[in-house]
């Protein structure tokens, strides 16, 4: 039986930012990474060195991947360079797509690569004009979060509570990486276990025929950046986040083996469909996957249960416009919670994105039976805000 108040976290980039930056740091953050990446490449011109201080582990990635960390360099500078004259890297990709660009196929590669390393290695920040000391590849308060809805049932292994449902609009695994810890499984086996859509289960289904209203689930409305080869290679289930360690030179060494394998073919990855943009059609140029409306659908047919909305980080940007629209003026909940530096100003953006949303609210209270709204402004951004009925 369900619990009686339904709860739906909304999330945005700021549920992630204490790793991942929000959209206008990704540029100074991406050349960071092209910093970091050049210190194992081979000199110039040389190509054929070697410095005493290479460990094993540098060396075998001068030896055997040095094309490939070449590639993995020049995709990422690519970004860098082509982003600059566009206000953000979103912008560029709706440019590209817009007018059938190759490159727009390129973009979605390089943001994948990005993702990865700033969720597997340590590296430093030396852009100017932008300051951030990255002390961990793990944002903790998913991990706080998860701790607070996870429970063991009698007989059962662990379970996450089934009153609780997420919409992300993030492409990091965060919440999957931190859920690993716990549950100690691979990435790919607990998004399916979990009902963490996209997955295995759903990519290629015109319906999610396996999606229970009565279990916890995760919808990336976007998709994911997760470079792994089991979206074509079903049977193969490792992922490079799988063999994660402190060791940030092993996990360098480990993603290029991934990415050598995962883009032999060029673009073909069926992992480049699964990074979406909001404004990609069905239909376009470069198809989302299969599975991608039969994941809408899903979510959206949460939106009539949801008690209470928790909105954490999300500045509702217009290119989300149709799909927020979609999903949230489908809710009539009994209390709205916002939890942001700056609150009242998403708030503003919610309710003039969503009129039939704020109809609802507007309008309630007016007698017993009809009990009023409460809205809820928060901008203690610790920890994920946390209804009392989960905390029971």
């Amino acid at each position: 039986m369900m619990e009686s108040n339904r709860v739906l976290y909304y999330l945005g980039a700021g549920a992630s930012a204490n790793v991942i930056p929000a959209v206008k740091g990704l540029r100074p953050r991406i050349l960071d990474l092209i910093t970091y990446l050049k210190d194992y490449q081979f000199s110039q011109p040389l190509k054929k060195y070697f410095s005493g201080s290479d460990s094993d582990i540098a060396i075998k990635i001068k030896s055997d991947y040095s094309d490939t960390l070449d590639e993995v360099i020049d995709t990422l500078q690519w970004l860098y360079d082509n982003s600059k004259s566009a206000h953000t890297i979103d912008v560029l990709a709706k440019e590209l797509y817009t007018k059938e660009s190759s490159d727009f196929i390129k973009l979605k590669k390089a943001l994948i690569i990005y993702f990865y390393f700033e969720q597997a290695c340590l590296f430093g920040s030396k852009s100017e004009g932008y300051d951030t000391i990255q002390s961990s590849t793990i944002d903790t308060r998913y991990n706080h979060f998860i701790s607070q809805i996870t429970r063991k049932e009698q007989g059962k292994e662990i379970v996450l509570k089934p009153n609780v449902k997420i919409c992300s609009w993030n492409y990091d695994v965060q919440f999957e990486l931190n859920l690993m810890r716990i549950v100690d499984a691979g990435i790919l086996r607990t998004k399916d276990y979990f009902q963490i859509y996209p997955n295995l289960k759903s990519i290629n289904k015109d319906t999610i025929v396996d999606f229970s209203q009565d279990s916890f689930a995760m919808f990336k409305l976007n998709g994911t950046a997760l470079p792994e080869s089991s979206y074509d290679i079903p049977e193969n289930l490792l992922t490079a986040f799988d063999n994660l360690n402190d060791d940030g030179e092993y996990n360098l060494l480990n993603f290029l083996k991934y990415y050598k394998e995962l883009y032999k073919d060029k673009n073909s990855s069926y992992t480049l469909r699964m990074f979406n943009f909001s404004f990609e059609e069905d239909d376009s140029y470069s198809p989302k996957y299969k599975g991608a409306l039969a994941m809408m659908e899903a979510a959206k047919s949460i939106m009539k249960y949801v008690d209470i909305l928790v909105i954490i980080g999300y500045s509702f940007p217009e290119s989300n416009s149709k799909i927020d629209k979609l999903l949230l003026d489908l809710i009539e909940p009994k209390q709205i919670i916002i939890q942001d530096l700056n609150p009242e100003s998403i708030s503003v953006k919610l309710f003039r994105r969503c009129p039939t949303l704020k109809k609802f609210v507007d309008n309630s209270g007016s007698n017993k039976d009809n009990p009023k709204v409460e809205i809820n402004l928060n901008k203690d951004v610790e920890t994920f805000y946390m209804p009392d009925d989960l905390l029971i």
